[in-house]
């Protein structure tokens, strides 16, 4: 015989587009994760998006500056050669920053969408994330980039009082999500890869 079962209906997620544009000028791939739009790269952007400019940090005193921290960027290293290969570095109070550091109709990712990613790729999120590049130090374990995402190791800065200065750069990277750190509000959440 023939039988029927309920009817299910669902709806997609609209396509992203291919590239989003800056207030620079540079041009990012797209990527759709689990129905989300993510860049294939580090933003390069030196203004946010209503055009104001992102001072450039010419030292670590001026990128970690107490409480009266204000926006900047830099390059790994401060050397400019990075830029192309790995975007900028920027400090917790450009990616906080009310005037938005992300192109028009994004903005930087949340606790929440990164536990998404987690939740669905499971163990392996960063592997899964990770370019499978010459640029990440051997042996790159894990890495698949298997949601297109083409994590590359840019490194980081650190301001700490025990550790201090630019690391990790061809062993890994920190990002930055808009959401203040529970237990220091000077502080983000972040995620390693």
């Amino acid at each position: 015989g023939t039988a029927y079962g309920n009817e299910v209906t669902f709806t997609t997620p609209p396509p992203c587009d291919a590239t989003v544009t800056d207030f620079d000028g540079n041009v990012y791939d797209v990527v759709n994760i689990f129905g989300y739009c993510w860049t294939k790269s580090n933003l390069k952007t030196s203004h946010y998006k209503d055009g104001t400019v992102i001072p450039q940090s010419l030292n670590g005193n001026d990128f970690f500056s107490g409480t009266s921290l204000t926006g900047t960027w830099c390059n790994f290293d401060y050397n400019s050669a990075n830029d192309a290969i790995y975007g900028k570095l920027y400090n917790w109070a450009t990616v906080n920053h009310p005037a938005g550091l992300c192109p028009n109709g994004w903005h930087v990712s949340t606790e929440t969408d990164w536990q998404r990613n987690i939740y669905y790729l499971g163990n392996n999120h960063a592997g899964d994330k990770k370019a499978v590049s010459p640029l990440w130090n051997a042996p790159n374990s894990g890495a698949t980039n298997l949601t297109g995402f083409t994590g590359l190791p840019g490194g980081m800065l650190v301001g700490d009082i025990n550790i201090s200065g630019f690391q990790a750069l061809g062993t890994g990277a920190i990002f930055w999500t808009s959401d203040e750190s529970p237990t220091n509000s000077s502080k983000a959440m972040t995620h390693p890869l």
